[in-house]
């Protein structure tokens, strides 16, 4: 049996109270609607580049809002072009439901992702044209925002 002595525990004790500081990190995070696709521009946005921050670990992630016929067969997929070169490609598989309202988060991790899609190149920049394959005729409009934490 090991005996743990006074200068260990202090140690112990010291460390963990540091790791809770008083004054902890607060991320300033923020919601940037950026987009509406619907049949007028054939669900297609242009998102400027170098205007936003860029999408990192962590909280940050894509929302791409729909409003859908159900029921809606297969999967969208949501592509992203930057200087004529594919950099995103999320294939959204929409939950079943009535919902007429669908919200799809595209994060840097599945744990806090929505309809099976995430972020796999980080940091990710959120400008470019943007477009949805097929534009089916169960998606009504489609509304893109970022969000997005310094």
């Amino acid at each position: 049996m090991k005996v743990v002595g006074p200068l260990s525990l202090a140690l112990v004790l010291g460390f963990s109270l540091a790791a809770c500081s008083a004054n902890p990190i607060s991320l300033r995070c923020q919601r940037y609607d950026l987009a509406s696709l619907t049949t007028d521009n054939d669900f297609t946005a242009v998102i400027p580049e170098n205007v936003l921050p860029l999408l990192d670990a962590g909280p940050d992630h894509i929302i791409v809002s729909m409003s859908v016929l159900r029921p809606v067969e297969g999967h969208i997929t949501l592509v992203q072009i930057i200087d004529g070169t594919e950099f995103g490609r999320w294939e959204l598989e929409l939950p079943s439901g009535n919902d007429i309202v669908v919200t799809c988060r595209i994060a840097t991790s599945r744990q806090a992702s929505t309809c099976g899609a995430i972020l796999r190149e980080q940091p990710h920049p959120p400008g470019g044209y943007y477009y949805l394959q097929p534009p089916s005729p169960q998606i009504l409009e489609a509304g893109l925002s970022m969000y997005i934490c310094n």
